[in-house]
């Protein structure tokens, strides 16, 4: 599906560049210069964007394009390997913008960066750099579980205290629950540090089924969390969640903070 394309762009960049990211991403930030500024909120993404390519940087599987655009403002952009050269006029499909992005490969920070694809949607084409994580961010097929579910399920079963539900609870009541605060104890399994101005964290409690992917609960945050520690939390409920560049969620637990 081409809308769990993008987002993972960020994270995938990360964990195509070195193949420990994922368990990086697993005890903390990958690849993040010491202690980088949080980001702004993020502003709606444009649906494109264009510009003239005046620097292109190639990398095995990727391609950093320097951008001058019609505001005559230069910006850098993260594409899937392209024969595009200096000089051409580009159209950038669907992009996300990073911040304080740190290229392992490069050994560079960018300040700010775009993951994109030079394809329309629906052309089939493949996703962006960042868009096959990690969490990514840290995001490969489907955000290494920021799009949708983490790969393995590694939680033992937890009971949820009353008035919780489970993961796979969630997952079966997400339409009627959309826009409810509720409350979620689990393990986190992982945990990634401000991707679009939010942390990232994935919590299993050992209910739900890996065929039907409804074992793995993905929330946004302000607030950190370690891998392997047992929390409960509550936030609200956003079901069919489309959060743009090609990633949407069945169910996503948003302004998580720990229940009191």
């Amino acid at each position: 599906m081409h809308r769990l394309s993008l987002l993972v762009l960020c994270l995938a960049l990360s964990a195509c560049q070195k193949q420990s990211t994922t368990q990086a991403a697993a005890s903390g930030p990958a690849s993040q210069p010491a202690k980088p500024k949080m980001a702004a909120p993020m502003a709606p993404m444009p649906q494109t964007l264009k510009g003239t390519v005046v620097e292109k940087i190639d990398t095995a599987a990727y391609s950093y394009l320097k951008l001058k655009t019609d505001m005559d403002k230069q910006v850098w952009a993260a594409v899937m390997k392209t024969e595009v050269k200096s000089g051409t006029n580009v159209v950038l499909y669907r992009p996300m913008l990073m911040r304080n992005f740190s290229s392992k490969t490069l050994k560079r920070t960018f300040e700010q960066i775009y993951f994109a694809t030079l394809t329309p949607p629906g052309r089939g084409g493949r996703p962006a750099p960042g868009a096959q994580a990690a969490g990514a961010p840290q995001a490969a097929k489907s955000l290494s579980g920021h799009g949708g579910s983490s790969a393995k399920k590694v939680a033992a079963p937890i009971s949820q205290p009353k008035g919780s539900l489970s993961v796979a609870d969630l997952y079966l009541q997400r339409h009627k629950l959309a826009g409810k605060t509720v409350s979620v104890r689990g393990q986190v399994v992982k945990f990634s540090k401000n991707i679009m101005g939010r942390n990232w964290v994935h919590l299993q409690d050992g209910s739900g089924e890996v065929t039907k992917k409804n074992f793995d609960l993905a929330l946004t945050s302000q607030k950190e969390f370690k891998v392997g520690e047992v929390v409960t939390v509550q936030g609200l409920v956003a079901a069919d969640k489309n959060i743009g560049a090609g990633y949407s969620f069945a169910v996503l637990l948003e302004k998580a903070e720990p229940a009191k």
